[in-house]
Parts: structure tokens; C-alpha cells; sequence
């Protein structure tokens, strides 16, 4: 069935009409559209980073500021989990400052990492936990936590987690309390830990109670009611075979409990919290190993939305192009930008990959998924951050070489 959507797209508010277009599309099949107006929501240019990083974390500070920390320095992409063949990432730290558009090196980490958490907590400080100092699963001597303080632009050591030196692929997620929730994650022998909660008042993680799944390469999100989302991710650390469990953490009964499957096993994907409290998540890989390792990998283009009201999850629109390792970003509009990703075809372990330059906007978070523009670099494994003012900025990632970039962009910058 053919229909004819019209609508007027916009990508940042405030005024800024670069970012914006009247677009006509007609549907040719599913979720295929041609566009016959121009459209204008391409990333331009800024200020680069001082260290080319991807697998690092980017937060948004309470002065509108953005902290980038750790990372990757790889010169070359080996695998879908973001490794490369470096054996070291940066320990360097680095704040933008959006008002004046320059990039200022901050106090570096005591220990570097990458595929690390960081969580902004309730005082304005930065929590930020576990990760990889090394190749493929060496994990952080003595579960190694650091917290930055913005205000004096230092580190300070907090207590270490409990039970294991390393939470690579792993997630922080802030409870209503104030608290931290990280769950997920990988050991230094590829096993699974446990999840544990972080008190920032007495400076001390207890275990938590564990979902029924054991996964790293997840989402978490958190939903109206403070309750924490779960989502994919892969369920064997060696085989790396996707899932498509959920399970939802209640930090009002301290327990976990089982969630709809997902419509696809999925992992490295991107999941959001919509304006009206629905998760959005969309593409990721879906993969299945058999004993020998040989197995099938797929990039995805579908998308669904878990409803908390009823607690399932219905398809949406999928993406117009398949990608894994991309950010998703929810604007002031309520609509998504879906940005750049990695796309890999072929057979395990002969994966060829793409690199993604295409940016996407999903009208009102859960429409259609239109192509609106280019980033100038193409990139995955970066960071989007939605600034006050409504633009993105997208930090650093592999570039279309793939090597680490510090090439940094803004989406929504009037011309």
C-alpha cells in the first residue's frame, strides 16, 4: 500500500534553519522513501579533538559543558566489538566548552581505559567505572573506580567494584536515589559478572540482584518510574551470540524481573528514552555461533518501541540503512537522529566492514526513518551529546580509514 507522508523536519530548534527542511516522500515498499525536497541536516565541521579516540564516553556536565573521557587510539577496527589492534588506549581527558567552541585538556585518568562507563551523578560529579586498559578483555588492576570533580578539575579514587577487575561493554545507569546500577559486562577470563550498586554518599558498591541474563554490549534505559530497562546485548562471552532478553531492574524492591523478549536478538545497538516514556531501540547486529566458531553475523535495520504502560514491545518503521556502533539521539522535538554506524556483511571470522556517514531522522520518535543528511566524516563507535542550545555534537569514533578519528562535528549549525 502506498502512502504519501509530509512533514515539515527539523533537527535542532532555537531558531536554526540549517538543520531543517519541508520534505515530500512517497513509500515504495517497506520503509523506502524518496525524497523530493533537499534536505539540509548535515553535521559540519568543529573544533577536533587532542587525541583521536573512539570507545570512550561523552557527558554532559551540569554547565553545559562536555566531558570526553578514555578511549581508543586504535589505527585499525578488527572486529565488531570496536577492538583493535593497539594494545592501549589514551588516558587523556578532555572538556568542549560550547560556548566557545575550543576543546580544553582536563586532569587524565590515574588509569586508562576504554569500552568504560560514565555516569554524571547527582553533586555534579563524574562516576567513571571498569573498561579495558588492554587488548581484548585485560582487565583494570583492583576493579580501579575514579570519580572527576568539574569544579577542581580532578580525579579521586573511589572504592573499587566487588567482583571483577574489569566491566568492559558493561552499564552505569543513575537510580532516582542517587545511586548507581551497573550491570552487565565482562571479566578478564570472558565470563560474566554480577551486578552491583554504587552509593556515592558512603563510597561503597554492594551486590545487587542479577537479571536473568548474563550480557555485555546491552542497552539500559531508564524509564518514567525509575525502574531500569535492559536490553540485548550477547549472552556468551567467548561465542559472542546475540539475545533478545530484557529484564527490568526496580530499585523499589532491589530485583530484577523478566521483560518480553525482544521482536530480534540484538546487540550494539541503540536504545533511547522517548519524550512520552517509551524506549526506543533500533539496528545493532544480530549473530548465532555454533561450536566450531564459524558463524553468521547480520547487521540490522529493524527498530521497536517497549511500552511501560503495558510492558511489550511493538515494531516500528525500520531504518533506511542498516547499522550497528551508531548513536541515537532524541531532540527537543521529540523526534530521533539516528547517526553514522558500522554495517558488516560476509561470513565470521571473513567480515568486511562499511563505515557510515548517513544520518537519519525518525519523526516524533517512533515515524518513519528518513535519510536527511551526511556527516562530513563518516564514523561509528562515537559519542552524541544533544547541547542546551539543541544541537548534537559527535565526538571522535572510526573513521571511514578505520582508524580512531578526533574529527568532531555539529549537527544543526546555521550556515
Amino acid at each position: 500500500m502506498t502512502a504519501i507522508l509530509k512533514s515539515s523536519i527539523h533537527c535542532a530548534l532555537s531558531g536554526m534553519l540549517a538543520c531543517s527542511a519541508i520534505a515530500t516522500a512517497q513509500a515504495c515498499g517497506k520503509n523506502h522513501y524518496i525524497l523530493d525536497a533537499p534536505v539540509t541536516c548535515d553535521g559540519a565541521l568543529v573544533a577536533p579533538l587532542h587525541t583521536a579516540r573512539h570507545g570512550h564516553t561523552a557527558t554532559l556536565l551540569p554547565d553545559g559543558r562536555v566531558l570526553v573521557v578514555g578511549g581508543n587510539d586504535d589505527n585499525q577496527l578488527t572486529d565488531p566489538l570496536g577492538y583493535g589492534v593497539r594494545s592501549a588506549g589514551p588516558d587523556s581527558v578532555e572538556i568542549y566548552d560550547p560556548a566557545a567552541g575550543t576543546w580544553q585538556k582536563a586532569a587524565p585518568l590515574v588509569q586508562a581505559r576504554r569500552w568504560h562507563s560514565a555516569t554524571l551523578l547527582r553533586d555534579g560529579r563524574v562516576l567513571v567505572a571498569g573498561g579495558e586498559s588492554n587488548h581484548h578483555w585485560v582487565g583494570l588492576p583492583g576493579g580501579n573506580v575514579e570519580v572527576y570533580d568539574p569544579a577542581t578539575n580532578s580525579w579521586a579514587p573511589a572504592a573499587p567494584v566487588l567482583h571483577t577487575p574489569a566491566y568492559a561493554h558493561a552499564s552505569a545507569t543513575l537510580l532516582p536515589d542517587g545511586r548507581v546500577l551497573m550491570a552487565g559486562g565482562g571479566d578478564v577470563n570472558g565470563n560474566f559478572v554480577l551486578s552491583q550498586l554504587y552509593d556515592p554518599l558512603a563510597n561503597a558498591w554492594v551486590l545487587a540482584d542479577s537479571p536473568g541474563l548474563y550480557r555485555y554490549a546491552h542497552s539500559a534505559t531508564a524509564l518514567p518510574d525509575g525502574r531500569i530497562l535492559l536490553a540485548g546485548g550477547v549472552d556468551d562471552a567467548f561465542s559472542g551470540t546475540s539475545s533478545d532478553l530484557a529484564d527490568i531492574y526496580d530499585p523499589a524492591l532491589g530485583r530484577f524481573a523478566s521483560a518480553p523478549f525482544t521482536s530480534s536478538d540484538r546487540a550494539m545497538h541503540a536504545a533511547t528514552a522517548l519524550a512520552d516514556g517509551r524506549v526506543l531501540l533500533s539496528g545493532g547486529w544480530s549473530s548465532w555461533y555454533p561450536p566450531d566458531g564459524f558463524g553468521e553475523f547480520h547487521t540490522l535495520a529493524s527498530a521497536e518501541v517497549f511500552d511501560p504502560a503495558i510492558g511489550g514491545w511493538s515494531p516500528v518503521n525500520e531504518l533506511s540503512l542498516k547499522r550497528y556502533a551508531h548513536t541515537q539521539t532524541l531532540l527537543v522535538d521529540g523526534s530521533v537522529l539516528a547517526i553514522g554506524g558500522t554495517a558488516s556483511q560476509g561470513a565470521v571470522p571473513n567480515l568486511t566492514y562499511t563505515t557510515l556517514s548517513s544520518i537519519e531522522l525518525r519523526l516524533g520518535g517512533t515515524g518513519a526513518s528518513v535519510h536527511v543528511g551526511n556527516l562530513v566524516r563518516g564514523r561509528s563507535y562515537h559519542t552524541a551529546t544533544r547541547l542546551g542550545d539543541g544541537t548534537v555534537l559527535i565526538v571522535g569514533g572510526v573513521d571511514t580509514d578505520g582508524a580512531a578519528t578526533t574529527t568532531v562535528e555539529l549537527i544543526g549549525v546555521a550556515p
